[in-house]
């Protein structure tokens, strides 16, 4: 992996761009580990990596995992019945046309 000085990162943005594609580059400040660039390729998910360092979510997350784990769970077919027997089979109508905006002309 290579490191690079913040201070010389700060004038080489371009180039460190560039060497992503040979894999992480680790930033230092002062000789520690303070921040790594890391490369993104074309199926990168903004979404799921904005979701992924939210730390409330992460932490709801976790705490559901650690009940799951510790007194079972419910199966999502069992889920799916449950929601059935309250709501059952109603006819769908058919989707309405949406009104044209006029001012998206």
């Amino acid at each position: 992996m290579k490191t690079m000085s913040l201070t010389d990162a700060q004038t080489q943005l371009a180039q460190l761009v560039d060497a992503l594609e040979e894999g992480p580059v680790l930033l230092l400040r002062k000789g520690q580990p303070c921040a790594a660039l890391v490369g993104l390729d074309e199926h990168f998910d903004r979404e799921a990596f904005s979701l992924g360092r939210n730390k409330s979510l992460r932490r709801l997350v976790d705490e559901a995992c650690r009940k799951t784990k510790e007194g079972g769970g419910i199966p999502f077919s069992e889920t799916l019945k449950e929601v059935d027997q309250q709501h059952p089979a109603q006819k769908k109508r058919p989707a309405r046309p949406r009104a044209k905006d006029p001012a998206a002309r």
